[in-house]
């Protein structure tokens, strides 16, 4: 499922992975996704955020065993753009 803004730029996906993950994904006005909130298969869960650049900068999450995690990014660790489903 697709939201797009008045431009019809996709800026909202709701979708399911082939590996069982299900994610909602937030884009800003240029098409990069900058929220990843998400369940894992193994009922884990994440939230993913990234700046203007699409670099992950923060991560939080509890994992199948119920132990939370918070990490947090400098500009030379981020990650790239979450995978939109």
């Amino acid at each position: 499922m697709t939201i797009s803004d008045a431009d019809a730029r996709p800026r909202a996906v709701l979708g399911y992975l082939p590996d069982g993950t299900t994610n909602l994904v937030f884009a800003d006005a240029q098409g990069t996704s900058r929220a990843v909130v998400g369940v894992e298969p193994d009922g884990s869960t994440h939230a993913l955020f990234s700046d203007r650049a699409g670099k992950i900068r923060t991560l939080v999450g509890v994992g199948a065993d119920g132990v939370p995690s918070v990490s947090v990014l400098n500009e030379n660790q981020g990650g790239g753009s979450p995978e939109a489903p």
